[in-house]
């Protein structure tokens, strides 16, 4: 098999993915080429509402002129918004490696430089605390795709958590009430991150060597991703050996096994040699499946 021409494009994001304890080179590999695995769960809509509700409620403390909470950390300092690019991207030279970049918000701070914050809806000391290294590349990587596209000098990045007030609201569930049903309150917490470019290059060479390899690497020791996509190639190879076995014995079914070859067949995108699949994905330029991919 010849070795990806194509240049690697990853989302800072992707590549922090490096830093977690979970990290496996292997499964890193089969991510990158292919791009997406099956059995996908799409994320909750209501996560999507409560990222628009963050933002509202920090934009609007500037234009209500309402001061920030000392507990907002970073954020209570910041004078106002930051006009930016959705989206942007930057060539890592050293690497060769495309990082893109799609903060969530940019501030001002103080002193003139850009306060640049990612949003998230989990509580730092739960769910999400496990992604905190990978999250700090994101937003480091984010930072240095920023400087380098010429929107300002980041002087400060961080996350801002927001989750549910759980022991609040159990206090009173009806206090929340309203006419249609209730509401819940909310707790911002803010983390801010240490712009350690360095730090981020390191992740970048790691992703880059894992994509110019032309075979998997070795996984990590007891990786279970690794044993259940093999137990699912082992699964779709088994049922193959059954199908022409059963062929075999009773030729009368020998076109039925025909059949779910066709289907097996009509599956891909394109049936011709594998390396086809190392190539660009004109449908997913952001990493591929590493955007969904849970980790924890």
């Amino acid at each position: 098999m010849s070795q990806p021409s194509n240049q690697l494009t990853i989302s800072a994001r992707n590549a922090g993915q490096v830093e977690l304890d979970k990290y496996c080179p292997r499964c890193c590999w089969y991510l990158l080429h292919n791009k997406r695995m099956p059995f996908q769960m799409g994320m909750p809509g209501i996560m999507f509402y409560l990222e628009r509700f963050q933002k509202a409620f920090i934009l609007d403390h500037f234009t209500e002129s309402e001061p920030f909470a000392e507990s907002f950390g970073m954020v209570s300092k910041c004078t106002g918004p930051v006009e930016f690019p959705f989206s942007s991207s930057f060539l890592h030279q050293e690497t060769g490696v495309m990082v893109t970049a799609r903060p969530d918000m940019m501030l001002r701070n103080p002193d003139g430089s850009i306060c640049l914050l990612d949003l998230k809806t989990s509580r730092p000391d739960g769910g999400g605390k496990c992604f905190l290294p990978q999250y700090a590349i994101q937003l480091i990587g984010y930072s240095w795709v920023t400087e380098k596209n010429g929107v300002g000098k980041v002087g400060s990045a961080g996350l801002v958590y927001c989750s549910v007030d759980i022991a609040e609201f159990m206090k009173d569930p009806l206090g929340f009430m309203v006419n249609q049903g209730f509401y819940v309150p909310f707790e911002f917490i803010t983390h801010e991150v240490t712009l350690d470019y360095p730090r981020f290059f390191k992740c970048l060479e790691e992703v880059n060597a894992v994509w110019q390899s032309a075979r998997p690497p070795a996984g990590k020791n007891g990786c279970k991703d690794c044993a259940l996509l093999t137990k699912l190639c082992d699964f779709e190879s088994d049922l193959r050996i059954t199908d022409q076995r059963t062929a075999a014995q009773f030729p009368g079914r020998a076109k039925w096994t025909v059949q779910q070859d066709f289907f097996r067949q009509n599956t891909r995108f394109d049936p011709t040699l594998i390396e086809d699949s190392l190539g660009e994905d004109p449908l997913d330029q952001e990493g591929g499946m590493w955007s969904n991919w849970d980790f924890s």
